[in-house]
């Protein structure tokens, strides 16, 4: 892998620096001994580079007298306004004694705030190989090839510490083995940052590598032949996440266009037979069949089934028959709204043993919201009333407040027509 350090391209001046942020490597002892102070400066040790336009650079040109009165017509890096006020400051330096050609200092204190650019060649001995990453996850699994090439971690560790600062994200839309992950983990334990990983894959070692790879890193940050080598101080606990959220898309979008019911299965069969000789005899089109009233399958939510929130289910028709999968209501209404989740939370009420799922956020108005969804059967509406009353006292205020199916508590409003409208408005 190479980066070359010598040219960078954005959309306007300073921006990668400025919005994304791009923090250098740390300087190597070699680079921290070339900076000397041989005049003193007050701002401490600096290096120099020419202050003359190179080959295939351009330039301003005009007329710069040395201190030994030497004349030097030149194009150079910055216009003539610039260099005046440089050398005032004493930032230009002139070598050989006042002779030389200019030279405009920089210095380190600079340097250790901003880093260096990236060397032009990630060599193996300082960033890993491919060698190394493989071994890496044979140590983790405790067993050898369990993916092809992957990247080691401490190559992304070092462009993490270039392009994130302690609390920004990170997204790798190929995840690959979850190396991405590895080194976010390993880099927040060192420094102390906050830093977040979003990682996206759709190959089947999502769940073979990538999901037990971030699993195994979070338990213990050191591993060997499959077995934790040792497990983390406290301070790496504190340090590591607690949660990390795994979401599953399944083209939500085509699965709404596929619903069928038992009423239009046998005149789907001729376009379904068609299709499949027309693709060859592995291919087959996905429908979902679902067994609602006419008027509940056009919004494509069984509103009574709602009672039970927690095992909503769907049939998803297969060559090789019906599958029941389980539909998470929750993440469902949570997207559909455009909820901004901060926080998820379980309360019990120790009254009737009732399990309430709690979801906090802000909707799109930046409006405060609490969404709560419990199973009704066998629901006491007085027991209830006061757990949330008692509970919202500690909890609120809530600028909106929703809940699955009825309730006699005051102040929140029934989710279920609003679930529903906007299921409908999604299809359309």
């Amino acid at each position: 892998m190479c980066f070359s350090s010598n040219s960078s391209y954005s959309r306007n001046s300073g921006y990668l620096k400025q919005t994304h942020g791009f923090y250098g490597m740390p300087l190597s002892e070699k680079r921290l001994h070339e900076y000397r102070n041989p005049d003193n400066d007050p701002r401490g040790p600096w290096e120099s580079k020419p202050w003359k336009a190179g080959t295939g650079q351009s330039g301003t040109r005009y007329r710069i007298v040395s201190p030994t009165g030497k004349i030097f017509d030149e194009e150079w890096l910055g216009s003539e306004q610039t260099y005046k006020q440089l050398l005032a400051q004493g930032i230009i330096y002139f070598p050989k004694g006042g002779d030389g050609l200019p030279r405009k200092k920089y210095y380190l204190s600079e340097r250790q705030t901003e880093g260096q650019p990236a060397h032009n060649f990630w060599v193996h001995k300082e960033y890993g190989s491919n060698q190394e990453a493989s071994s890496e996850l044979e140590n983790l699994f405790g067993e050898a090839n369990v993916y092809s090439n992957p990247k080691p971690s401490r190559l992304i560790t070092a462009i993490s510490k270039m392009t994130t600062s302690k609390s920004n994200a990170m997204l790798d839309f190929f995840a690959g083995s979850g190396t991405t992950g590895h080194a976010v983990i390993n880099l927040n334990r060192e420094d102390g940052g906050r830093r977040k990983f979003i990682l996206v894959e759709m190959a089947n070692y999502f769940d073979t590598v990538l999901l037990p790879r971030i699993q195994k890193v979070m338990y213990a940050p050191d591993w060997k032949h499959g077995r934790p080598k040792r497990l983390p101080t406290k301070e790496e606990v504190e340090r590591t996440p607690r949660l990390v959220k795994v979401l599953c898309l399944k083209g939500y979008e085509d699965a709404l266009h596929n619903l069928t019911t038992e009423e239009t299965l046998k005149r789907e069969e001729p376009r379904a037979t068609a299709h499949k000789e027309r693709l060859g005899p592995d291919a087959y089109r996905v429908c979902y069949l679902v067994r609602l009233p006419l008027e509940a399958s056009a919004s494509m939510l069984n509103l009574s089934a709602l009672e039970h929130p927690f095992d909503y289910t769907i049939e998803i028709l297969t060559e090789d028959g019906p599958r029941v999968e389980t539909v998470d209501l929750i993440e469902t209404f949570n997207f559909l709204y455009g909820l901004h989740v901060e926080r998820l939370e379980t309360w019990v009420n120790e009254g009737d043993k009732r399990t309430y799922r709690v979801v906090k956020g802000r909707n799109r108005d930046g409006k405060r919201v609490l969404v709560l969804w419990r199973g009704i059967e066998g629901l006491e509406p007085v027991v209830e009333r006061a757990f949330l009353e008692a509970k919202l006292k500690t909890e609120g205020p809530f600028d909106e407040m929703l809940i699955n199916g009825d309730t006699a508590t005051p102040g929140f409003r029934s989710l279920d027509g609003l679930f529903k409208r906007l299921l409908e408005e999604d299809e359309r």
